[in-house]
Formats: structure tokens, C-alpha cells, sequence
């Protein structure tokens, strides 16, 4: 990832109500990830993201070796495999990952786990995802440190219902990686 102070992370995003016909995300372009990324409609009968390979900008290595999602609309879970390799080692950033249905009851992450790449702690400390459909917070909280200095890389996340009005982030703060 870039310096955060340099180069936006999105350029610009747009996310609909996921119960539309829209698109989860018209134009979703990450700077310097991904040039050009298109979610297709969470309605429809498509995957979400067939495909999506994100590079390490300093090495050309992908992000994710692999990413399936699937149709929310179905019962099937909302990613069927996921592996995410650290970058400097090659072993998984995800020890375990569980996502559920977002018609159910269920939280959408059930436990989640990320290890700091550089040390054995937790990458995350708490993250709790609630249904979509409920009026809760999509992150009720979410901690997440700097990987090389232990500050907070969001030092406040909130995401709000998509079937309400309100915006998808309420509060975003981002710290500089390279601080």
C-alpha cells in the first residue's frame, strides 16, 4: 500500500443499496491496486467478483491468490475460499475465515483472524459485522494496527446500513503508514 498521504486508496467510489437493482460499485478504482475494478449487481445471479487480483506495489506479487464471492442472494456463503498471502513470507494473512449468508440471521463474519505480518500479534483486534439487513452498524467495531509501528491504521470506522439513508462510512481515518 502507498503512502496514504500521497495517493488516495479510492479515487472514487459509489456503493448502492445492495436490495437495488444497482451496482454494488458503478466505478471503483483503487489507486495503484487495481486500475479499474467493477462489482457486478449483488441481485443478479453473478459473482460478485469473478476475478480480482490485487499487486504488491513494490514487488508485482498478487495480493490475493484467490477470491471467489458469490451471489448474497443466495444461501451460499459470501466467500467460498479465500487465501491472502503476506507478502514477505508467503503464508497466509487469513488463519481463518468464516462469512455467512446475509439473508440470515447470522453475523456476516462469524471469526474472523488476522495476523500481523511482521509479528504474531492479531492485525485485528476485534471485528464484529452484523446483518446487512438489520438497522445496526455494519462494523460495530474495528481496530486495526500499523503493521510496522503499532499506530492505528483506521483510527475510527463505522459503516452504516445500506438499506437506509445513511452514508457507508460515517467516520474513516486513516494514518499515514510511513509515519
Amino acid at each position: 500500500m502507498t503512502d496514504l498521504s500521497e495517493d488516495g486508496l479510492s479515487s472514487g467510489l459509489v456503493m448502492t443499496d445492495i436490495f437495488s437493482g444497482d451496482d454494488l460499485s458503478s466505478a471503483q478504482v483503487m489507486t495503484d491496486l487495481s486500475s479499474a475494478q467493477v462489482m457486478t449487481d449483488l441481485s443478479s445471479g453473478d459473482d460478485l467478483s469473478s476475478g480480482l487480483a490485487m499487486t504488491d506495489l513494490s514487488s508485482g506479487d498478487d495480493l490475493f491468490s484467490e477470491l471467489v464471492m458469490t451471489d448474497l442472494s443466495s444461501g451460499d456463503d459470501l466467500f467460498s475460499e479465500l487465501v491472502m498471502r503476506d507478502l514477505s513470507s508467503g503464508d497466509d494473512l487469513f488463519s481463518e475465515l468464516v462469512t455467512t449468508d446475509l439473508s440470515s440471521e447470522d453475523g456476516l463474519f462469524s471469526e474472523i483472524v488476522m495476523t500481523d505480518l511482521s509479528s504474531e500479534d492479531d492485525l485485528f483486534s476485534e471485528l464484529v459485522m452484523t446483518e446487512l439487513s438489520s438497522a445496526d452498524d455494519l462494523f460495530s467495531e474495528l481496530v486495526m494496527t500499523d503493521l510496522s509501528s503499532g499506530d492505528g491504521l483506521f483510527s475510527e470506522l463505522e459503516m452504516t446500513d445500506l438499506s437506509s439513508e445513511d452514508d457507508l462510512s460515517s467516520g474513516l481515518v486513516m494514518t499515514d503508514l510511513c509515519t
